[in-house]
Order: structure tokens, then C-alpha cells, then sequence
């Protein structure tokens, strides 16, 4: 338990907090601002460890005062921007500690490469454009293995599979699992579309809708694009 890790508030206690951070350092590489992040965490768990004890010590403290007739005054007062949890050897020092790692973090360089974050627009297109691919050939399986499916049940199996009434053939529940798949791909690939251009306005993006501005325009592979830019925006 945290009693059992930090026993008292003396400087002492921080032992296994050190111990802790020096196994990160080594063992797993850590930076000097995610070492900082560890101990403001560490300093906040402390303080909770001693919140308890430090609250009765006061209110005891102000008895005691009461008691005595002397004047609450005689009290030490603590500057609004500190608490009595500041003032414990165990915060103080573990605030030295995570003070230094801010001052490394500040001096030492990125930790990760923010050039391997991002991606060129042109391979964001072409990630688009392999999205497109893939949800076009899901699409054509999905027709034709709806198309052989209406030919062997002599046209018993309705367009709207999903609400094919029971009992339904593991052919029908085979095209309701495809359509949720082309449906979820599709989601996918509209998303990164809209991102490939830039509306006038937001409500552009807002407004959209099906059948009465957002409308799907059956189109070729050779035909799709007329020109080299992406002047499909408003139709998918």
C-alpha cells in the first residue's frame, strides 16, 4: 500500500520514487519531459498519501489553539499559491527532482522524428485513391455474387438484403455481412476524401445530403477524371 511505500514524509522517502526513475532512464530510454510528466503524476500521489494525516495534524493544531485562548493568529500562514502539502520534505524534494527534468526537457531534442509523423499530400491522395480501388472491387464482388444468388433462387432474393425476412440462406447472410463491409469502407473512404479538399465554408461539410446535394455519380474508371486535379468533391 502507499503506507507501506512512503511511511513518513521525510526526505528519506523518496528512495523508491528515485529508484523508479532511475530504472526508467536505463532500462527504457525515457526523455527528460516524459520523466517530468512521471513525476508530476508521482508529486500528485504523494500528496494524496499524506492529505489525510496532514488535514488531522491541522485541525488538532487549531483545537489545541482554541483550547489555550491563544489567537489564531499564532497559527503559521501559507501563501495562497501553496498548500501545507508543499511545505512536507518528500513534496519539496521530489519537486527539485521533477524541476531539474524540466530544465533537461527544455535543452534536450525531440525524442521522435516529426518528419515520420506526416505524410506527403501526394501520398495522402494516393492512399485515397487505393481506398477508392479496394471499395470499387468490393463492390463489384458484392454484385455479382448478388447477381449469381438471384439466379440460382430464381429471383427470391431481394436487393435490400438486410431485410431479407427469415429464415434467411447462408448465401443471403454471406451479401448482409458484405454490404455492412462496403458500408463501413465506404464511411472510411468519404472521410479521407472530404479532407483531400477545402470547402468555401464549413457548412459546405455540414450540410450535405443524400439525394439532395451529395449525390453518388456513376462513373469509369478511364472517365473518372477528366483532368489531373481532384474535382470530385460533391460526388463520390
Amino acid at each position: 500500500s502507499l503506507y507501506d511505500i512512503f511511511p513518513d514524509s521525510r526526505t528519506e522517502s523518496t528512495a523508491p520514487i528515485l529508484q523508479y526513475v532511475i530504472w526508467m532512464r536505463s532500462q527504457r530510454q525515457i526523455s527528460p519531459n516524459y520523466e517530468a510528466n512521471i513525476l508530476r503524476g508521482l508529486i500528485k500521489l504523494v500528496k494524496f498519501r499524506f492529505a489525510s494525516e496532514l488535514s488531522t495534524s491541522i485541525s488538532s493544531r487549531n483545537n489545541s489553539v482554541n483550547t489555550t485562548g491563544r489567537q489564531s493568529s499564532a497559527v503559521p500562514s501559507t501563501s495562497k499559491k501553496s498548500t501545507p502539502l508543499d511545505d512536507l520534505p518528500i513534496i519539496a524534494e521530489l519537486r527539485n527532482i521533477h524541476r531539474e527534468a524540466g530544465s533537461k526537457g527544455k535543452k534536450a531534442p525531440r525524442s521522435s522524428d516529426e518528419g515520420k509523423k506526416w505524410l506527403e499530400w501526394t501520398e495522402y491522395l494516393e492512399v485515397i485513391d487505393m481506398l477508392k480501388a479496394d471499395l470499387l472491387k468490393m463492390i463489384e464482388n458484392y454484385e455479382c455474387q448478388l447477381e449469381v444468388a438471384l439466379n440460382k433462387s430464381g429471383n427470391d432474393v431481394p436487393d435490400n438484403v438486410q431485410n431479407t425476412p427469415k429464415p434467411v440462406s447462408p448465401n443471403v447472410k454471406s451479401l448482409q455481412k458484405q454490404r455492412k463491409e462496403i458500408a463501413v469502407i465506404f464511411q472510411h473512404y468519404l472521410i479521407l476524401a472530404f479532407f483531400s479538399c477545402v470547402p468555401d465554408r464549413q457548412r459546405t461539410f455540414r450540410e450535405l445530403e443524400l439525394g439532395r446535394n451529395f449525390l453518388r455519380v456513376e462513373t469509369t474508371i478511364s472517365n473518372e477524371r477528366e483532368n489531373n486535379g481532384r474535382d470530385d468533391s460533391s460526388s463520390f
